[in-house]
């Protein structure tokens, strides 16, 4: 079933699906399947779960580049970093990061 982008279009709480499912690590076809589940009558398509994808990962960079993408997350997670970098050209040639072992409850 063919029809106008405009009916193809994901209401807010299906984009907002469409973004934590991605988030999850859930495949396309089966965020579509989901959506489709829950109305039945919907006409998206993986066309439009992709585009809905991609439109969420370039808000979330907000014209940062991968590196500083990677590194905001490892901060976000509270992962320890260390990193090393050439020159002054904003080269990292070494990025290690670990995430902190939880504190152990010794009672």
């Amino acid at each position: 079933m063919e029809g106008h982008s405009y009916a193809r279009r994901l209401t807010v709480e299906e984009n907002l699906l469409v973004v934590d499912m991605s988030k999850s690590l859930a495949r396309p076809k089966d965020i579509l399947y989901t959506l489709k589940r829950r109305d039945g009558l919907t006409v998206t398509t993986m066309k439009t779960i992709y585009n809905a994808r991609q439109k969420s990962r370039v808000i979330e960079k907000a014209g940062m580049s991968e590196m500083q993408v990677l590194l905001r997350k490892l901060f976000a997670h509270e992962y320890v970093e260390w990193h090393r970098s050439y020159g002054t050209a904003n080269i990292v040639i070494y990025l290690e990061g670990q995430h902190p072992m939880p504190p152990v409850d010794e009672r």
